[in-house]
């Protein structure tokens, strides 16, 4: 599979739609997606990836900063050490 030589790996984050619906909203004009479609393209993507060796699912179990912050000030960390849910 060419996506398993091209990145490292790779960490979804979950769409807040799904686990975290009172957060998603599409009133700002921010996002396009009815909760219904998001869900839809979160599915999607998510099989897009399945896989990979190294694919992390992020779910919204807990805030948004915690669910980030690993990634975001360490993107050269090996996420399949990070405790998160794999997705098999």
């Amino acid at each position: 599979m060419l996506f398993t030589r091209r990145y490292e790996a790779v960490a979804h984050l979950v769409t807040a739609a799904d686990g975290a619906p009172q957060y998603y909203s599409n009133a700002s004009g921010h996002r396009l997606e009815s909760i219904e479609q998001a869900l839809a393209i979160d599915k999607l993507t998510q099989q897009a990836w399945l896989g990979h060796p190294k694919l992390r699912i992020l779910r919204n179990e807990v805030d948004f900063n915690n669910k980030v912050i690993p990634y975001a000030y360490i993107p050269q960390i090996d996420i399949s050490k990070l405790k998160c849910d794999p997705l098999y």
